[in-house]
């Protein structure tokens, strides 16, 4: 996976980062500091003199209150600012990316394309596709501007019917996740979310301090493709139906996404590439592997089982040799099992 470099009081460092629990956050400052640049912060006071009293600040915040411990901030004035930095995204697999000034149903007209209406979000997916592991977790209008549980909830599952419907197959639908912003003391519901997701263990369903829900929403409600924050009387407030956009199986459960992030970034395996193959190698890359699934078990995972280690010439490249590795993992809150592909190139 690609290395994250940030740039960091106007200077290039490396920063030893968790691979699983980062987040870039993606919004408008107040300031002109680091424009379009991706930079680590680590202070609040900091931040605030930077980039000034603003959203992106104020996210900033949320996610450090709750204990995030690598947070990176993206200033962009507006929502076109993400064709000019979609290549720094490919660059850095970063676990979560975060905007909080971009609604999921925001969209623009592609000039090069017909006019072609086009989310956001889309164009996001279909750019980065498979250069890294990096999830998406956007939400939408707030829920207190509705009328009604009634108009939030048939508002929500038409955003995410026709977000559903934009996504081609190719687009990595599992890396993106849209929750509903229905919390009474946060803005942006995504930011919350995520603090949740890079702060809980691997075994643990996500949980922080989310405060109150507005709204009833429990599992008689219609909630298609779109996490939602539930409110209990003697318990603190979960979120709830927790997807991707995933089309089925149960890879589309975030909680077992996640695990398979976890495999694809430990595995990169990249002490391999660019080695010689033998015989041999296959045979060191499969006991790689084992080892490290061995560690998983009654982790996060009750069973695996290899099914194959094989090498192909690319079709492409006659002197390049590509060895792929099948596997399959039982999630330990999952009767059914999930397949795993990892590829690498060796010489």
């Amino acid at each position: 996976m690609p290395e994250i470099l940030a740039s960091y009081n106007n200077g290039n460092m490396e920063i030893a980062v968790d691979k699983h629990s980062n987040m870039l956050i993606i919004g408008k400052a107040a300031t002109r500091y680091s424009y379009k640049t991706i930079s680590y912060e680590d202070d609040y006071n900091t931040v605030l003199k930077n980039y000034g009293d603003s959203d992106l600040t104020s996210a900033f915040k949320v996610a450090k209150d709750n204990d995030v411990e690598f947070i990176f901030l993206l200033n962009i004035q507006d929502n076109f600012d993400l064709f000019s930095v979609i290549e720094d995204l490919k660059q850095n697999d970063f676990t979560y990316i975060v905007p909080i000034n971009l609604l999921i149903s925001d969209y623009y007209y592609d000039t090069y394309n017909n006019n072609r209406k086009t989310y956001y979000i889309e164009y996001l997916l279909d750019n980065i596709r498979s250069k890294n592991e990096s999830i998406f977790v956007l939400t939408d209008k707030h829920a207190s501007l509705y009328e009604d549980q009634d108009a939030f909830l048939e508002d929500m599952n038409n955003i995410s019917h026709t977000i559903d419907e934009s996504l081609t197959s190719k687009s990595y639908r599992e890396n993106l996740i849209f929750v509903a912003n229905n919390l009474q003391d946060y803005p942006m519901a995504n930011v919350i979310l995520v603090s949740a997701l890079c702060t809980t263990d691997m075994s643990i369903y996500p949980t922080a301090n989310f405060g109150d829900a507005l709204f009833m929403i429990d599992e008689f409600d219609t909630a298609f493709n779109f996490a939602y924050f539930k409110n209990h009387i003697e318990v603190p407030t979960t979120v709830e139906n927790l997807l991707n956009f995933k089309l089925y199986g149960p890879e589309k459960i975030v909680t077992i996404q996640r695990i398979i992030k976890l495999i694809k970034r430990e595995l990169e395996l990249s002490e391999f590439i660019g080695r010689l193959y033998t015989e041999y190698q296959r045979i060191q890359i499969y006991k790689r592997i084992e080892a490290y699934l061995r560690s998983l078990v009654d982790y996060v995972i009750y069973s695996y089982d290899i099914t194959s280690v094989k090498a192909y010439k690319d079709k492409n490249n006659p002197c390049t040799v590509i060895v792929l590795c099948d596997m399959e993992i039982q999630h330990k809150n999952c009767l059914e099992k999930c397949s795993i592909q990892l590829g690498i190139e060796v010489g």
